[in-house]
């Protein structure tokens, strides 16, 4: 089995959104889980990578490599009132990130406080992004290079969810989060790089910004959801004193899910405008962007008899990502193909497959390609 021995924990189960009052938004609605959400719950998932990675022709000798592992918990310490914690080792971080440590409580009758170190919700992808649930082993890049996901926030907001009769539900969220500091530009050496200044506890030169999100779901696998970010950051300090103006950051998502001719697809899109210092024009990005498009089929269903929950999935990705508007280079372009043979809801065996044109800040190409092998799986 692909969840390994713990599996058959006699406690493990799925959590459905109609099963717990919804406190837990960061939450996703199905996970894998010892214990009960309604008491004391924990659980995790970890990815394994096997790949041969060539960038013009050059192979990539990191072959083989753990791109996360994830291990969360929560305790209700009261009917209104929950606790939340979970640490992840991420690859592309190179660390241990605090992903989440917030008190959660129920303020109204469809509206909760939490407070604490929590993903902003900037995209569904910064607070859903379990890599079983993954039909590609590695996160689109407009989570990875301009959200920087997983990005978690020191921060205390509101969240809620509506359902009018005969109306379509929706959710939202607003917070007042830790932000960037000058890590987006002092961390950088290739140019702005948002994920390089998450400022995750509110240390070093950031300054506090505003995240929000709003989802509707007109159907029940259909979401269509908007995101924001805006902020500032201090680009220049001598001796923990800043001698710059602080310079402004304003970021936006789109994301969208749907079925149709049965398929299964999913897009996101973001642009970042950032503010940087006279003397960094030119050298610094201040517009940035990025897109991703999935689709998804099921091709069979179970694999085998024995094997009920299984199924056998194909999965096209494009996606696109330019870290400068204002000049021709410093961008990528991908397609990923993926084969995945899954045992819902454990875990996930994927076969996959990319081409990558590749552009410096001087528009020289350089294609990437790659064959990679991944193992999902919750525990």
């Amino acid at each position: 089995m692909l969840a390994g021995p713990a599996a058959a924990a006699p406690t493990r189960a799925v959590v459905r959104a109609d099963a717990v009052d919804p406190l837990l938004m960061g939450r996703p609605l199905e996970t894998p889980h010892h214990g009960s959400f309604e008491t004391f719950a924990f659980g995790g998932h970890a990815e394994l990578r096997a790949a041969d990675d060539r960038v013009a022709g050059i192979a990539n000798p990191d072959w083989m490599s753990v791109p996360r592992v994830s291990a969360f918990a929560t305790l209700r310490v009261h009917p209104r009132v929950a606790l939340a914690g979970e640490a992840t080792y991420d690859r592309g971080t190179d660390d241990l990130v605090l992903e989440r440590a917030v008190v959660e409580a129920r303020a109204g009758s469809a509206w909760y406080a939490h407070a604490g170190v929590f993903p902003p919700p900037l995209g569904r992808v910064n607070f859903d992004h379990d890599a079983p649930r993954n039909e590609f082993d590695g996160l689109s890049y407009v989570a990875t290079e301009l959200i920087g996901a997983p990005n978690p926030q020191l921060g205390i907001g509101a969240h809620g969810i509506r359902a009018p009769s005969g109306g379509s539900p929706w959710t939202w969220e607003l917070d007042l989060v830790s932000g960037y500091d000058e890590g987006v530009v002092t961390e950088a050496p290739l140019g702005t790089r948002l994920p390089m200044g998450r400022n995750n506890l509110g240390t070093g030169s950031g300054s506090w910004g505003f995240a929000g999100r709003l989802a509707v779901q007109p159907a029940p696998v259909t979401e269509l959801g908007l995101s924001a970010f805006a902020g500032a950051y201090q680009a220049i300090q001598i001796d923990g004193v800043s001698v710059d103006p602080a310079r402004a950051i304003l970021l936006a998502v789109a994301d969208a899910r749907a079925h149709a001719f049965g398929l299964r697809l999913s897009a996101e899109a973001a642009v970042a405008s950032i503010d940087v210092a006279s003397g960094l024009e030119g050298l610094y990005a201040e517009r940035q962007w990025a897109a991703s498009v999935e689709a998804a089929r099921t091709m069979r269903e179970p694999v085998a008899r024995a094997w009920r929950r299984s199924s056998l999935i194909a999965a096209v990705r494009l996606e696109a990502v330019d870290h400068d508007a204002q000049i021709a280079g410093d961008s990528r372009y991908r397609a990923s193909a993926s084969l995945n043979l899954r045992q819902a809801a454990w875990g996930v065996l994927r076969a996959g497959w990319y081409y990558e044109f590749r552009r410096d800040r001087f528009d020289n190409l350089k294609p990437a390609a790659g064959l990679a092998f991944s193992l999902a799986t919750y525990f």
